[in-house]
């Protein structure tokens, strides 16, 4: 393969990951970002390149953005959830992957979002709530796993209350 394949194939990947890719300079400007990240932001990347990475950041989160960004720089890796504001002010949950100086003086940030994640997780829970009302049993008991455990005892289950009973 030569170079300009290599390149091809390089930029294929930067603009095709489903994962928002930002790449930021020493002092926290957006260098680059591929269209995922476009997307995230709500936003083309014209109107995204050069700004400061603290004016797609929650305000009440900025201090929080800049220790993170600081220990980044510092610690050289970070892997942390955090928000961050798109250009029309919503505001999406991120898992963050970042890697300091991958380029001397630039900073590679790589950003799942956690939109799916948490809906699934939601809906996950608010299930095992309903289930748990259908069946009468309150939703701390729901979550209790069934074992068989060797013992000269048993165990009687009611719907509100787990009591041992001595066998003979």
């Amino acid at each position: 393969m030569n170079n300009s394949h290599h390149e091809a194939l390089y930029e294929a990947l930067f603009d095709t990951t489903p994962d928002g890719i930002m790449i930021v300079s020493e002092d926290g400007r957006t260098i680059e970002l591929n269209a995922s990240m476009c997307r995230f932001l709500r936003a083309p990347r014209e109107q995204l390149v050069g700004r400061h990475f603290r004016d797609f950041i929650p305000p009440e989160r900025v201090d929080e953005a800049f220790t993170a960004f600081a220990k980044l720089k510092s610690e050289g890796t970070l892997a942390v959830e955090f928000p961050m504001r798109a250009i029309d002010g919503t505001i999406i949950n991120l898992e963050w992957r970042s890697r300091a100086n991958f380029v001397p003086g630039l900073h590679l940030c790589i950003a799942r979002d956690l939109t799916t994640r948490e809906r699934a997780k939601n809906g996950i829970a608010r299930s095992s709530r309903t289930a748990a009302k259908r069946s009468g049993v309150s939703s701390s008991t729901s979550r209790c796993r069934s074992h068989s455990i060797p013992t000269n005892r048993s165990i009687a289950i009611t719907d509100s209350a787990i009591s041992p009973n001595a066998t003979t």
